[in-house]
């Protein structure tokens, strides 16, 4: 196969608005992995997601790129093969911050969804999570030991604004920032992204640049599109982003990664 891995983001990308997975998706993906090819999901998910995904589709001992490239891992047990967190001072810095600009702060810390406060958009994003959130009282005891990431969640309108922050502020040369959704300001430190983490991978396996496809829809994806031999963009992406794609295929309603996989492997 010219082609040798395949790494993937979740929402809006392999599983439908009504986040279910196709017959026909999941019949593309075991067609790959039984020809002897690797299937990789890359996503802002947690840990917690693994053991659904896996659930839900009936595959097994997949490789996840998660915390949107801040941990991957991999086989049984989902064995870490790269963590990189934020450090102490800058996550207590994104916490103080959030709460400084009246935003909804969520903080992964050790794999638990701790939150400043308690509203709707918090009881959407726990279905997202699949966790229940933990009331942020003591934010230095939180993040003693860092965070794997931090998230701004608020009105779309604001995004702009809350890069223009992140980017003028005093740790701006310590974190990625970027947005998976409208709504989420995803930021984790400056060595993590999607596409960072598809190249441990891809070292891992020892599998060149080349022989990797990379697919998404939304800028948090761009990294590792760019990044990959063939970057893909889904038909639901943002103009942006399908024009720094290599190709674009239909969107995710229309099994988009299922008739990727079909033309390509």
């Amino acid at each position: 196969m010219k082609y040798k891995l395949i790494a993937t983001d979740i929402d809006g990308t392999l599983l439908k608005d009504d986040k279910t997975l196709s017959a026909r998706t999941l019949a593309a993906i075991n067609r790959v992995r039984e020809a002897g090819g690797i299937f990789a999901v890359s996503s802002g998910r947690t840990v917690h997601f693994c053991n659904f995904f896996e659930k839900v589709s009936g595959l097994k001992n997949l490789p996840f790129i998660l915390y949107n490239g801040a941990r991957v891992v991999d086989g049984p047990g989902h064995s870490v093969l790269f963590s990189q967190g934020l450090d102490r001072d800058t996550a207590l810095w994104l916490i103080n911050e959030g709460n400084r600009l009246k935003t909804t702060v969520i903080v992964w810390a050790n794999d638990v969804l701790h939150v400043n406060e308690i509203n709707e958009r918090i009881e959407f994003y726990v279905k997202l999570a699949l966790i229940d959130p933990v009331l942020i009282t003591d934010p230095e005891e939180i993040v003693k030991n860092g965070a794997d990431k931090i998230l701004w969640f608020d009105e779309a309108e604001r995004t702009p604004y809350l890069h223009s922050v992140l980017d003028a502020s005093s740790i701006a040369s310590k974190i990625n920032h970027f947005t998976s959704d409208p709504r989420f300001m995803e930021i984790v430190d400056v060595n993590c992204s999607k596409a960072l983490a598809l190249e441990k991978l891809c070292r891992h396996y020892g599998i060149k640049r080349e022989e990797c496809i990379a697919v998404g829809d939304g800028f948090n994806d761009l990294p590792m599109i760019e990044w990959a031999g063939l970057g893909i963009a889904m038909a639901n992406a943002d103009d942006a982003i399908k024009q720094k794609a290599d190709a674009v295929t239909l969107s995710n309603e229309e099994d988009g990664v299922a008739a990727l996989i079909e033309n390509y492997f």
